[in-house]
């Protein structure tokens, strides 16, 4: 997607399912955009950005983890709603200037991620232009606002998997952020990867990064505090979902409502091994070992084979070369910047 081709389209007022049309006052030397709005969504109770601050709470973890699954239990809440992916910490640079937050939000506007979020950049741009939105947490809490708005709804979460690697960063933004990290089976995160058109199809690529995950998860549950930072495993939630939705609630400040339990009709653990060959099975073992015992999931025994070694070792020489031409391409600015 050409995502400076559609901010452009959004700067100059092209944006879709919009009614009304008004002039965007210039602001700190940015000049004046001319914008679509839609008319004001209405306020769910308890709207005001300090309360959906307060409530505001992330679902994080490796993908293919249950983050989805979740999001979807926590979301048939009535008081709270879990719209689908933002990427906004990713994507949004952090900066508490006015013109760069704009043209910041301006890039992210046009990204697949903002419009799948079903909320009007031209409302986002006014809250930046008006001074109510200062920052990069103002502006997200006020993007989750009108999430909340629009799903009559007293409280908002967000997921995105890849959050993860932000924890401390948000955290810091968002004093009163919580943070739920689910944690998955490596071999069967491996297993749902390789089935998904969208994600690379390495099993050695997966594993180093469900490892590295684990491994900061670990940390973060050593430094943060624990009202504010919690861990799910995919086989409890899954496999007694009342009690781990009932301990969920709980560190949400929420009441349990059975209306959270939805049917799980996949994603059942242990799937691997109908979807995994055994040489794959061993190649998530050994290099997730240690992340695994200490989840305790248990080991498959698999054969020692030197050619499952050597081919392992080829698709790590692949991968760093891999990212070593794609670390020189973007030092060159053939590449944009992730």
């Amino acid at each position: 997607m050409d995502h400076s081709g559609a901010a452009r389209r959004i700067a100059c007022g092209h944006s879709h399912g919009t009614v009304t049309d008004l002039m965007v006052r210039s602001r700190n030397g940015v000049p004046p955009m001319r914008m679509q709005a839609r008319e004001p969504m209405p306020r769910a109770p308890g709207m005001e950005a300090g309360e959906i601050e307060r409530g505001v709470f992330f679902i994080v973890g490796v993908p293919r983890s249950g983050t989805t699954i979740l999001r979807k239990m926590l979301g048939a809440h009535p008081r709270m709603w879990v719209p689908n992916e933002s990427e906004f910490f990713m994507r949004v640079p952090r900066t508490s200037d006015a013109r760069e937050l704009r043209r910041a939000f301006l890039v992210y506007a046009g990204s697949e991620q903002f419009a799948q979020q079903g909320v009007d950049a031209a409302e986002l741009l006014e809250a930046i232009d008006s001074g109510r939105c200062v920052d990069r947490g103002s502006l997200f809490l006020e993007m989750m606002r009108l999430q909340a708005g629009r799903a009559g709804k007293a409280r908002v979460g967000e997921k995105s998997p890849h959050h993860c690697r932000h924890v401390e960063r948000i955290a810091q933004e968002l004093p009163s952020a919580k943070f739920i990290h689910v944690s998955r089976d490596p071999r069967d995160v491996a297993a749902s990867s390789v089935l998904t058109p969208w994600t690379c199809h390495s099993i050695v690529a997966h594993t180093k990064g469900w490892a590295a995950i684990q491994r900061e998860h670990r940390r973060l549950m050593g430094v943060m505090e624990p009202e504010r930072y919690t861990e799910v495993r995919f086989d409890r939630l899954v496999g007694s979902p009342e009690t781990e939705l009932r301990r969920l609630c709980g560190f949400l400040g929420e009441e349990f409502t059975p209306q959270m339990l939805l049917p799980l009709d996949r994603g059942a653990p242990g799937r691997f091994r109908e979807r995994l060959a055994l040489r794959q099975v061993r190649t998530v073992q050994r290099i997730a070992g240690a992340e695994m015992d200490r989840l305790e999931c248990a080991r498959v025994q698999t054969p020692e084979r030197f050619a499952w070694t050597c081919a392992d070792w080829a698709e790590t020489c692949a991968i760093r070369v891999s990212r070593l031409g794609r670390s020189i391409r973007k030092r060159l600015g053939l590449v944009a910047g992730a």
